[in-house]
């Protein structure tokens, strides 16, 4: 479950409010100063109200920035547009595991780094400036021509996007070109900081997207066992102060529903389980706790022990039916 953040300003910011000044951390440090690991939908409006009021912005937005970036405190009643753009991704950011070679390098070792990182290509630098990329694209298409020696001679034009470029335009030319390298703004707008490939987006879209998937699962399993058990009068009383549409069978109910339906012990004995009802019911309001999280789009990856709460109530769940 993710901690809900403290209530007033960290200590580390009254500095930028009183003077005015700057101040520079990480966003995994701004987390930790609201006694938060993650930005849920709770935390993150939780931390925007405290920081409107106290009339500092971040730049750039915390909620879209890569957790483990800094971003600066200023002073200001302005906020930044929350539009999720390429520095989110990790591997946006990792200037220091880039791995490069020079144009003037034989072919033959750029196949061999590429083999050994199980890479598809690598941009050429020449000390901190791009000159292209080579890949085992340009390297065919060069050969069909002559044999060629040199990276100089198989190089192609990279697609390069800035840290800036909204998320979904980058999508676009990484569906097209496999891959592009991403480079700084402003101070480091010629400094490339990363790569973002194909693969990095699978990897990115499935911590995304697992939790939904598990939570599909489980919500699936919970309303089949509960189906045909209890009474039409019985689903809306337990629904009647908290819901305002028709509820019609259990796929009406919400998970705070399950839980309070299941609170009478008459109830708990129509499942039919072995099990302790108490137990059960405490792991339904985590996973309730954590799919209002999940489902709000929190900008990070759940945590593991999330990930296990719902891989746990799922392996129950299959153990019951």
């Amino acid at each position: 479950m993710t901690t809900p953040p403290s209530i007033e300003l960290p200590a580390e910011l009254e500095k930028v409010v009183e003077t005015g000044t700057p101040r520079v951390a990480t966003v995994r440090e701004l987390l930790a100063w609201f006694d938060a690991k993650r930005r849920g939908h709770h935390v993150v409006n939780s931390i925007r109200v405290i920081l409107e009021e106290a009339g500092i912005r971040t730049e750039p937005d915390f909620e879209d920035e890569y957790i483990d970036n800094e971003i600066r405190f200023l002073r200001t009643t302005e906020r930044a547009g929350p539009i999720r753009s390429v520095r989110s991704i990790p591997t946006a950011n990792r200037p220091d595991d880039l791995v490069t070679i020079t144009r003037d390098e034989t072919v033959a070792k750029a196949m061999t780094v590429m083999v050994h990182h199980n890479y598809s290509q690598l941009p050429v630098m020449q000390e901190d400036r791009l000159i292209g990329m080579i890949s085992w694209r340009s390297i065919g298409r060069a050969r069909v021509r002559e044999d060629r020696k040199y990276v100089r001679d198989c190089l192609e034009h990279p697609e390069v996007v800035t840290v800036d470029t909204p998320l979904l335009l980058a999508i676009e030319k990484i569906a097209k070109h496999d891959f592009v390298l991403v480079k700084g703004v402003k101070e480091q707008k010629e400094k490339i900081t990363g790569i973002i490939t194909a693969t990095d987006l699978s990897v990115e879209f499935h911590k995304l997207a697992e939790p939904f998937l598990l939570l599909e699962e489980i919500e699936k399993r919970i309303r089949r066992l509960l189906e045909g058990k209890f009474t039409q009068d019985e689903l809306e009383r337990t629904a009647e102060h908290t819901v305002d549409r028709e509820v019609r069978g259990v796929d009406d109910l919400t998970f705070g529903q399950y839980h309070q339906l299941l609170a009478s012990e008459e109830h708990w004995q129509r499942l039919g389980v072995d099990l302790d009802k108490k137990e059960f019911r405490r792991l339904l309001d985590e996973v309730r706790r954590i799919r209002n999280d999940i489902m709000h789009f929190s900008a990070d990856a759940i945590e593991d022990h999330e990930r296990n709460r719902l891989n746990g109530l799922r392996e129950l769940l299959r153990c019951m039916m």
